[in-house]
Order: C-alpha cells, then structure tokens, then sequence
C-alpha cells in the first residue's frame, strides 16, 4: 500500500476529511516517523507501523500541527500488566498477547493491524471479526493515557501511561500517609500546570479492520466506511460458508 492510498484509508475508517489526514502525514514524514515514498516503481510502501502513527496522530491531536508531538508522547505510554499492585484486569487478545510488558500503545496498535491484515483462515477470520467488533481504543490528552478495552465493559482494559504516571501512581499505593499526602500534592501541582481542553477520543475496532483490509486490497477502496465494512463482513462470511460446506 502507498502512502497515498494510507491516507485515504484513514479518511475513510475515522471519517475525518482527508485533507486534514494529509497534513498529519506530511508532518510525520518530515519528522522521519513515516516510510518515505519514491515516486513510480520505486514508491515506498507503507507498513502497519506507519498506519499506526497516523491513526494515533489523527486521533489523538487537538490540532493539525501537534501530529508529531502526539505520536512522540504515546510511544512513552506504556502498558504494565500489573501497573499499581493490583490484581489485574487485562484484556484477552491473540494480537497483544505475545507483546511483553512495557510495550507502548503504538506497538499495540501495529500488532492489531498485523493481525488485521494478515491472510486468515475461515476460523481466523471469524475469531478476528468478532473480537475486533467489540474493542474500543481511547487517546487522552494532554495527559496521555492509551486505553484497548472492550466496549461493552468498563472493567477490563489495557491502559498505557507514561513513565512518570506509572511509578508515581504505584508509590502511592504502597507509601505511608505522610508520603503519600506529598505524592498526591506533587500530582496536583502537576495537573495545575496543564491548562485548556482535555479531550478523550475513541475509534472502535472496526478501524482497525479497514486499515488491515487496506493492506490487503493495496488500498480501502470502497466510497464509505460502511461498504468497506460491508466488505468485510461479506468475505468473512463466504469463508466460513466455504469451510462449512467442505466440512459437509
């Protein structure tokens, strides 16, 4: 897939103009956090890393110009299996489970376009379907936080935070009262000295199928996100319905 027919992809998948989409790629390919394209048969090829970042870069910038300083930020958040000393309350999923612990939220990200995009059996197909279907993939800023989570539970979750949140948050559990009175005011200072607009914005799994179907296909090319959702029910559907039928 080129560069150009990512970008589309995206368009299509968020349903954010693709002019808007285009200024975050150029950005991160001046950057150098994008494959850079040849022109002709020498065109480079984008790699689900790259969709990745312009995923994260789309869906996690308050502005157009902040794609670079987004997609920096949330390759420090992390994920920690059990992050605060707690029993944890993780979600299940083939693509994340071979990642170890201090992975970051864009690796997570790529590894599901992985799967996503790889060839699949119908059995695979059908598993992938369903638990790309119920996933919900938040980014929060200024205080970046990556949550992959389930979407019809608010209790299981993959949360990625920075370095700083993570040792800050597990001292607190554990520190006496007088300590931990301190951290928390050291955290209020800090949340004192993050002025604006916070913002919390999700895209749903059926995001990650289209930009796997767009690697697949060289590009998302159907006129909608529906139809390409369409699509891909449909295949996944005639692969199963094959499967049975030679079972039979």
């Amino acid at each position: 897939m080129t560069p150009g027919q990512l970008v589309k992809a995206v368009s299509i998948a968020l349903q954010v103009p693709e002019e808007t989409v285009v200024v975050h790629d150029r950005n991160l390919v001046v950057a150098g956090l994008r494959t850079k394209s040849g022109r002709g048969p020498s065109a480079a090829k984008v790699t689900p890393h790259d969709a990745a970042r312009l995923l994260v870069a789309t869906l996690g910038s308050a502005r157009s110009k902040d794609s670079v300083h987004t997609v920096r930020e949330f390759e420090t958040a992390v994920f920690r299996s059990d992050p605060f000393g707690f029993p944890p309350a993780n979600i299940e999923h083939p693509a994340l489970a071979e990642l170890p612990d201090g992975h970051n939220f864009i690796e997570a990200l790529t590894s599901l376009i992985k799967a996503a995009s790889a060839p699949l059996s119908a059995d695979e197909a059908d598993q992938l379907l369903k638990l790309m279907g119920v996933l919900e993939i938040q980014c929060s800023t200024p205080s970046v936080r990556g949550v992959i989570m389930l979407a019809d539970s608010s209790e299981l979750e993959n949360s990625y935070n920075s370095p700083h949140d993570l040792s800050a948050s597990k001292q607190t559990v554990s520190a006496s009262t007088e300590k931990r009175r301190e951290q928390e005011m050291q955290q209020y200072g800090r949340l004192l000295h993050t002025p604006g607009i916070g913002q919390i914005r999700w895209m749903h799994g059926n995001v990650i199928l289209m930009i796997g179907l767009a690697f697949r296909e060289n590009g998302l090319n159907y006129p909608t996100a529906d139809k390409a959702i369409d699509a891909i029910v449909a295949s996944y559907s005639k692969a199963a319905k094959t499967k049975k039928n030679k079972v039979a």
